[in-house]
């Protein structure tokens, strides 16, 4: 073989190499899992980037997503659209941010071809009361109407794409809206009681709280007659994220009957209640 020959070859796979290079996914930005009809979400701090792999022409979409799950201080601050939903006919995002729900749908009047194509993107703020420390999930649901998540084709057929599991909201959000450093100490902005989760409970949930400073914190859990049925905690504790929890049973470690029960935090001047429901 000549080296002109030679050279033409190692070009040749050089440019090859590129282009399957240049086709697999950002970093930190997964891959294609494979299906013929998928969604990829992947998040940048507090941002979820919602990429669409389809492999045939598609008419439109829908994308349903829940994101206050269990966390209630998150709020949506925006959907951008990327190029091939700036190219739909219509696209529209339905946000309900009291319910922490997001739709966004799409319609091409003639279809857009096969492709992997970032979609959109959801950008978010945590509260104050925000706990880096609870899990929160983005992940689908079923409107009302029993619409879910689904590609149309362009036969006006609904296909389920292939999504992974529920994707979370970590820590990374809020030290990225605090400005603070990763290795630095969780502290919140400000006193918070957190809702419990889960609830309704069976057998055990979990109460999170936070303290800006040092405080001598109890943690009480009262019936409707408004008795003092178990003291989970009653201590010194230093500022940070906390967690506390109950297995529905009283001080002397009997299980309480099902029924609405109420949990009160006292921290210095701070007190809060909220009410949780226990299930047989």
């Amino acid at each position: 073989m000549s080296q002109k020959h030679r050279n033409r070859n190692i070009l040749s796979v050089w440019v090859f190499s590129l282009l399957i290079f240049l086709s697999l996914p950002e970093a930190g930005f997964g891959i294609d899992p494979g299906k013929k009809d998928s969604l990829l979400v992947y998040h940048q701090d507090c941002s979820f980037v919602v990429v669409g792999y389809h492999d045939q022409p598609l008419s439109g979409f829908a994308v349903p997503l829940r994101y206050k799950n269990p966390q209630k201080d998150i709020q949506l601050d925006s959907v951008k659209f990327h190029r091939v939903m700036l190219e739909a006919d219509i696209k529209v995002s339905v946000i309900d941010r009291e319910a922490g729900t997001v739709v966004v749908y799409a319609i091409w009047f003639d279809s857009t071809p096969p492709a992997r194509d970032t979609l959109f993107t959801l950008y978010f703020t945590p509260g104050p009361s925000w706990d880096p420390t609870l899990h929160n999930k983005l992940d689908t649901f079923r409107l009302p109407s029993s619409q879910g998540l689904s590609f149309t084709d362009v036969s006006v057929n609904d296909i389920t794409p292939h999504i992974g599991p529920g994707f979370e909201l970590g820590s990374e959000c809020l030290e990225f809206w605090q400005g603070s450093s990763k290795n630095g100490p969780r502290v919140p902005p400000d006193f918070f009681l957190s809702d419990n989760f889960p609830n309704p409970f069976n057998s055990e949930t979990v109460i999170s709280f936070g303290l800006t400073q040092g405080r001598e914190v109890r943690l009480d859990i009262f019936n409707m007659l408004g008795q003092n049925v178990k003291t989970l905690v009653n201590r010194q504790m230093p500022a940070g994220y906390h967690r506390a929890s109950w297995d529905g049973k009283d001080a002397k470690g009997r299980k309480l009957q099902r029924g609405v029960y109420f949990y009160r935090i006292k921290a210095g001047e701070f007190s809060d209640v909220k009410r949780m429901s226990l299930v047989n």
